[in-house]
């Protein structure tokens, strides 16, 4: 894991007897790295969206009746399990409450393959 990402504050966890001049500056600090963290969530969400449009229209061959790599049925399983982990992904905490599932079931069933329903 990134050390942006580490929850530890300079490893101090007690500020309560820490002067005014103290708090501004871990304030300013906090700031700063808020902005880090956020920098690097956007290219990680833009990166997880890469992915997930390559595993649709590349790997599963989009929508319609373009050509896939998956071949066997457990291909197509494999890939709509990662397909809708990586979609709930994108769709922040809450989940995209099975969305994702559903639309790899849809895809491959255009492809004529029948699989089992990924968990949201």
């Amino acid at each position: 894991m990134p050390e942006l990402l580490d929850a530890a504050l300079d490893g101090r966890t007690d500020w309560t007897h820490a002067d005014e001049g103290q708090l501004r500056e871990q304030l300013r600090r906090s700031e700063a790295e808020l902005q880090r963290c956020r920098e690097y969530g956007r290219v990680l969400w833009s990166r997880l969206d890469q992915s997930r449009r390559y595993l649709l229209d590349h790997v599963a061959g989009g929508e319609g009746d373009a050509t896939s790599m998956l071949r066997h049925e457990c291909e197509w399983q494999t890939w709509a399990d990662l397909f809708s982990v990586v979609s709930s992904t994108l769709a922040g905490r809450a989940g995209d409450a099975g969305f994702g599932s559903s639309e790899a079931t849809l895809i491959a069933r255009a492809h004529g393959v029948q699989i089992s329903p990924p968990a949201p």
